[in-house]
């Protein structure tokens, strides 16, 4: 298929449903630092947030080496939770491969650091069909600015507005619309009500077929 538009991925949330295990690793980190952690303080503080600016929410007036040491000690205890059970998000891979098989551009927006994307990619055998990865540290600004979805598009050589960007947060998809691309909503972590400003929401990829694409971007 010869296309002028791709597909952009972010990575928690959409490749696989993590999102519960990154938040079981917050509450084991701040309580081995003795940092008080509960719901209301992961939605104010945690959410949707690089791992530099929730270090800096959480400890204060750090320096940015030593966010970067806490932040790698938080994710090294969600990926030793979360590698037992490891898997994507029902419908993922086929539909990875139907947007290969047409020769549709891959790539990757993400705020995760680059052990994460490797231990998910990897673990999955699943880098093969993402052409180009960005990540927050390869930009000026993580999400919500529009940074990493505008060098994706970027990179898989395509117009921010011929791109459709698969996100699971309002900080994504914030980012994403600030790019200009249109937004599949993946309801792992959020109801479609709280993601209401998507132009699609879906639960898995199983039903999602390219007339929808092509529907969402108004491309014949």
């Amino acid at each position: 298929m010869n296309t002028n538009w791709g597909i952009i991925f972010d990575l928690d949330g959409v490749i696989t449903n993590n999102d519960a295990y990154h938040k079981k690793a917050f509450m084991a980190f701040c309580f081995n630092h003795k940092i008080e952690m509960n719901d209301t303080i992961y939605a104010q503080k945690v959410v949707g947030g690089t791992n530099e600016d929730i270090m800096k929410r959480l400890f204060g007036k750090i320096t940015v080496a030593q966010s970067l040491v806490y932040g790698a000690e938080k994710e090294e205890e969600y990926r030793k939770l979360y590698r037992p059970i490891l898997k994507p998000i029902e419908g993922l891979e086929s539909f990875l491969q139907m947007l290969n098989d047409l020769q549709i551009p891959i790539g990757m927006g993400t705020n995760a650091p680059e052990e994460n994307v490797n231990f998910v990619l990897d673990g999955l055998n699943l880098r093969k069909y993402f052409s180009h990865i960005v990540r927050a540290d390869m930009v000026a600004k993580g999400k919500p600015a529009p940074d990493v979805y505008l060098e994706a598009a970027k990179r898989i050589n395509r117009n921010p507005e011929n791109c459709i960007v698969f996100e699971d947060s309002n900080t994504g998809i914030t980012a994403a619309k600030a790019a200009g691309t249109k937004v599949i909503g993946v309801l792992s972590s959020h109801s479609q009500d709280e993601l209401q400003t998507v132009d699609l929401a879906i639960n898995n990829y199983y039903d999602l077929k390219i007339s929808i694409l092509k529907k969402i971007l108004k491309v014949a």
